[in-house]
């Protein structure tokens, strides 16, 4: 009897204890997770499945609306007392079963010119590739609303991948090339392009954090290609509002740039 009872005790806490196992840390327990191997930040249902996935609004899937404005200057060492220049713009960014459609404007001011910057509207799709691989497809247009003489109408073609491999942490990579129609005054000018590569961390699901490094090469021919180190803080307040950002710092260059901007955004629905 007594050989029995130890055997029915054994068997008995070993159930209890593979009904208890929760080998992906999402509070639903091996026998019953329908979604094994979730990664840790996702959010999961009674099932274990992935219900959302922690992001920011730039990578939202979404049927909303994002409004977001920005102030930011830079600083050239190869512009005369270091001058700023001042940027203020705004941006609309509408998310809707994977696409997403931005429209981006705003005004400069260095020294004593100020006018309106070139406005950039874009089209963007996202694929998932499998739950922790997403690519981004997207084509725009940069119309001409400055006061540059010769300045026309440029196109854009990008794509960006994020992976995320473990935890909170997500790795990326984006490719950007301009098809630039300005008519040369003087200045040979080229195609342009930006290549940009880093990771990120979501420090806690509303605090997320960047670090990356950008190549970009200017539509002046004369100018060399440019390396910049940058970091992104992305603070989400509340279900509405939201905050970022940026510094960036060129490396490699002997007339060094530097870019700060500070946006707040605000969701509309």
């Amino acid at each position: 009897m007594m050989i029995k009872r130890i055997i029915i005790l054994i068997v008995v806490t070993y159930n209890s204890l593979v009904a208890m196992q929760d080998s992906d840390l999402d509070g639903v327990s091996d026998n019953l997770d329908r979604c094994p191997k979730t990664p840790f930040f996702h959010q999961v249902d009674s099932f274990g499945c992935s219900t959302k996935i922690l992001t920011i609004p730039t990578q939202s899937d979404n049927n909303s609306l994002f409004i977001t404005a920005g102030y930011g200057y830079s600083i050239s060492e190869d512009l005369l007392g270091h001058q700023k220049e001042h940027i203020e713009n705004i941006q609309i960014n509408y998310y809707q079963n994977r696409w997403n459609y931005a429209l981006n404007t705003g005004v400069y001011q260095l020294g004593d010119k100020n006018g309106v910057i070139d406005t950039t509207f874009k089209i963007n799709h996202r694929f998932y590739l499998n739950k922790d691989i997403r690519l981004n497809l997207g084509a725009g247009v940069k119309f001409n609303t400055d006061d540059f003489e010769g300045d026309k109408s440029d196109y854009i073609l990008d794509t960006s991948l994020y992976y995320y491999p473990t935890l909170k942490l997500s790795l990326f990579s984006k490719y950007n090339y301009t098809i630039i129609n300005d008519k040369e005054n003087k200045i040979a000018l080229t195609n342009s392009y930006l290549f940009n590569i880093g990771f990120g961390y979501f420090i806690t699901p509303k605090f997320y954090s960047s670090i990356s490094y950008k190549n970009r090469k200017s539509k002046f021919r004369s100018e060399d290609t440019l390396n910049s180190l940058s970091s992104t803080l992305y603070y989400q307040w509340n279900k509405k509002w939201f905050t970022t950002l940026l510094y960036q710092e060129d490396i490699y260059d002997e007339d060094r740039h530097r870019v700060v901007n500070f946006k707040i955004g605000f969701k509309v629905w």
